[in-house]
């Protein structure tokens, strides 16, 4: 770093200006490049992200407690579902836990797929 520093130093007025000039419009470049990017990403459908067991559980347990109790409020739900919960039996928490396995396996697909389209779409808007 010090050689760099007094090879700078050592450079004019005027070979400086250059490295600046330089520097600004690769940052200007960059700037319109994210910006590109960014708006072409509104487009594309990120993956959702997986599912704790719990979550599954609350999407699979929410509807028979409101069925079972259409009278009580959201939050007695809510604390109903948690209940529930704390009491389920470990074959019961391992089902929840594979469908969460199968949720990330697809989440992984797809975020996978989802990479590979940027990247193409990348490659399309900023060609080397």
């Amino acid at each position: 770093m010090k050689q760099i520093a007094k090879l700078w130093q050592g450079l004019s007025k005027e070979e400086k200006q250059r490295y600046k000039e330089a520097a600004k419009q690769d940052k200007e470049r960059y700037i319109k490049e994210l910006k590109e990017l960014t708006r072409s990403n509104k487009t594309l459908n990120k993956p959702k992200k997986p599912l704790t067991p719990y979550m599954l559980f609350v999407r699979e347990t929410r509807p028979k407690v409101v069925r079972d109790n259409p009278d009580i409020p959201s939050l007695d739900i809510m604390k109903e579902v948690g209940r529930i919960w704390q009491s389920i039996t470990k074959e019961e928490l391992e089902y929840f836990k594979d469908k969460a396995r199968l949720d990330m396996e697809r989440y992984k697909k797809e975020h996978e797929s989802f990479i590979t389209e940027i990247n193409e779409l990348r490659s399309l808007t900023f060609p080397d």
